[in-house]
């Protein structure tokens, strides 16, 4: 209900930033700054899927009057989006762990209805490869082997249950931590097996 009375509603993007308040424009939206200084993380890539989910979190923290509940695959980035909409605004981000086996469905309504809820897809596999590529000085031919095997891992543990649990299967963060291991490994030779690196790592 929240979710559609503020997304549904016409919050007009201002060219100014509003009179009296420190702010920062993202995607069209001005969003008050905190008391850090606000930074640019240069690793940060904004896709196309990225963008629509900055943009909605954007609009919901520039009118702040409801608290904002993300809901996603593990996989679908919203813990890095809201580190860069922190930085980006001078914010402090608290990151804190719920316990693993938290599900939204047994949250009762009422705490619920207290949030925006907003529901982040998993970023497309081209996406993925796009990020990783700049990010990562990764070559593309490399990149889709490494979402291709996050994506077989994942697609493995919903139809079996084999990688349920956890750390059961490949999360984003691990295809970044691989992907930069490979980018700091110095270049041993033109001859060298990566696919045999990548495997072995």
């Amino acid at each position: 209900m929240i979710r559609k009375a503020l997304l549904g509603s016409k919050l007009p993007r201002a060219p100014q930033a509003p009179s009296g308040v420190n702010a920062v424009q993202i995607e069209g939206y001005w969003v008050p700054t905190g008391p850090l200084e606000p930074q640019d993380p240069p690793s940060y890539v904004l896709t196309s899927t990225v963008r629509n989910n900055l943009r909605d979190l954007a609009r919901a923290a520039a009118c702040g009057r409801h608290p904002v509940l993300l809901q996603g695959e593990t996989s679908a980035g919203k813990t890095s989006l809201v580190r860069w909409l922190a930085a980006r605004t001078g914010h402090i981000c608290v990151r804190v762990n719920n316990h693993e086996h938290t599900d939204l469905e047994v949250l009762s309504r009422a705490f619920r209805n207290r949030f925006l809820e907003m529901h982040f897809e998993e970023l497309p596999p081209g996406e993925l490869e796009d990020i990783l590529e700049k990010r990562c000085s990764l070559p593309r031919s490399l990149t889709a082997k490494m979402v291709g095997v996050m994506t077989e891992l994942q697609l493995r543990r919903r139809e079996t249950g084999v990688f349920a649990g956890r750390h059961g299967y490949m999360t984003l963060r691990d295809l970044f931590r691989w992907a930069e291991r490979y980018r700091r490994t110095p270049d041993p030779g033109t001859f060298y097996d990566w696919d045999q690196f990548l495997a072995n790592e």
